[in-house]
C-alpha cells in the first residue's frame, strides 16, 4: 500500500492516515500480513483501485477495473469513481463493460488500433461500436451451415439447434418491430438420440449485455421430446413483452436435464422502434420494461 501510494505520489503521512479508509474499502484487512505473491489478481486489483481512489487526483485513469470482483464490490467501484466524477474532477474509464460506462460516463471516446473512431455523448459512441461490431439486425440463422467463433457457440454435438428465426406479429421474417408489439420466435433442433423432456428457450439481452428476460419451455410446464427420427421444430410467440425501443439479441439454447447441448451467443440482433403497436399507448424514456400499473387515490391501512 505504501509503496502504491508513494508510486502514485502520495507522501507517507497521507498515505497513513487513509490507510485505514483504503483497507476497509478493498475489503482486504484479513490478508494484510499475507505476503503478496499470494494475493490473487483480484485481491491485488482491488488494492490498488483503493489506493488510487483515494488519492485525491484531478485526473483518474482506472482501466478494466471491473473486470475482476464481485458483483458487490464491483459496484463499490462505480460507486466510488461517481462521487469522484461528482467532485469536478476527472475520471478516464477504459473498459469494454458497455452497461458500466453508460452508467458512469457522459462522454464516449472509441479507439480501434490506435485510431478515433468516434468521440461524442457516450450513449452514441456505444452504438456506433455495436453497429460496427454487430452488422445490424438479423431475423434468420442457418446453424447447418454457420460457423462460428468458439466462444460464441457451445455445443455436446448430439443434439444441436438447426435454425432459428423471428417473426413478426403478421406472421413475416422481421428483425424490427413496433413497442409492444408481439413477435415470434422459431427454433429447429435435431438429435442423434433420444431425449425426453428437454429444455429449449432464449435469452434476451440489451445491446449492452444486461439480460431483460428468459424464455424457457420448461417455466411454461410445455416438454418436448427429440429423437434420430423426430426433429423439433417449435414457435415460441412472445404476447407482451414491452421492451424500451432500442437493440437488443437473443441467445438460443437446447438442454438435456443435465447439461447445456447448445448454445449461441447473441446469434439474433432485433431492433424496438420508437413507434408504438398500439398508436394510442404512452412510451417510457427510461428503464427496460414498461411496467404495467394502476393508480389509486386514497390513504390505505
Amino acid at each position: 500500500i505504501f509503496l502504491n501510494g508513494a508510486i502514485l505520489g502520495m507522501s507517507r503521512n497521507e498515505i497513513a492516515a487513509r490507510f485505514d479508509e483504503i483497507v476497509d474499502f478493498a475489503e482486504t484487512e484479513r490478508f494484510l500480513d499475507t505476503p503478496l505473491k499470494r494475493y490473487s489478481s483480484g485481491m491485488y486489483l482491488r488494492l490498488a483501485f483503493s489506493v488510487a481512489a483515494h488519492l485525491e487526483p484531478e485526473i483518474l485513469l482506472v482501466d478494466e477495473v471491473l473486470a475482476v470482483g464481485d458483483t458487490v464490490f464491483q459496484q463499490k467501484c462505480l460507486g466510488k469513481m461517481g462521487e469522484i466524477s461528482h467532485s469536478g474532477r476527472t475520471i478516464l474509464f477504459v473498459s469494454h463493460n458497455l452497461h458500466a460506462i453508460m452508467e458512469l460516463c457522459s462522454r464516449g471516446i472509441l479507439i480501434d488500433r490506435g485510431h478515433l473512431v468516434a468521440d461524442g455523448d457516450v450513449r452514441q459512441v456505444v452504438d456506433t461500436y455495436l453497429s460496427a461490431k454487430d452488422g445490424g439486425p438479423t431475423d434468420a440463422v442457418d446453424l447447418s451451415t454457420a460457423e462460428f467463433p468458439h466462444w460464441q457457440r457451445t455445443t455436446r454435438g448430439e443434439l444441436r439447434l438447426q435454425r432459428c428465426a423471428l417473426y413478426n406479429s403478421e406472421g413475416r421474417p422481421s428483425a424490427r418491430f413496433k413497442f409492444g408489439e408481439p413477435f415470434t420466435v422459431y427454433m429447429e433442433a435435431t438429435s442423434t438420440r433420444q431425449f425426453d423432456m428437454i429444455g429449449l428457450g432464449f435469452y434476451i439481452y440489451t445491446h449492452t449485455g444486461v439480460m431483460v428476460a428468459l424464455v424457457w419451455n420448461k417455466d411454461q410446464h410445455c416438454p418436448f421430446s427429440i429423437g434420430p427420427d423426430r426433429p423439433l421444430k417449435v414457435s415460441i410467440d412472445v404476447d407482451q413483452l414491452e421492451l424500451l425501443p432500442g437493440n437488443y439479441s437473443i441467445t438460443p439454447f437446447v438442454e438435456t436435464g443435465q447439461y447445456a447441448a447448445d448454445i449461441i451467443h447473441q446469434l439474433l440482433q432485433f431492433e424496438i422502434s420508437e413507434l408504438g403497436y398500439d398508436e394510442s399507448a404512452s412510451i417510457p424514456k427510461y428503464g427496460l420494461i414498461k411496467a404495467r400499473s394502476t393508480w389509486r387515490e386514497g390513504e390505505r391501512e
